[in-house]
């Protein structure tokens, strides 16, 4: 919660996490209970980037696979 406040997350905010283990789906969270609008999931391991879409309603990048930028 702290990284998405220190960030200023607000409401509308598009937020990209570099991660989705267990510090970046918390992330992720709170970026939504902030009010961001949309939360990208950014990481290599397949279960992770489900867990992050299912749960967060995040919409998953695979970094080996896409060009992140």
């Amino acid at each position: 919660y702290m990284a998405a406040e220190q960030a200023q997350v607000r409401p509308g905010d598009v937020v990209a996490v570099w991660g989705a283990g267990p510090v970046g789906l918390f992330a992720m969270v709170a970026a939504r209970l902030l009010g961001a609008a949309e939360v990208i999931a950014i990481d290599r391991i397949p279960e992770r980037l489900r867990l992050a879409r299912e749960h967060t309603g995040a919409i998953p990048v695979h970094f080996e696979e896409e060009d992140v930028h």
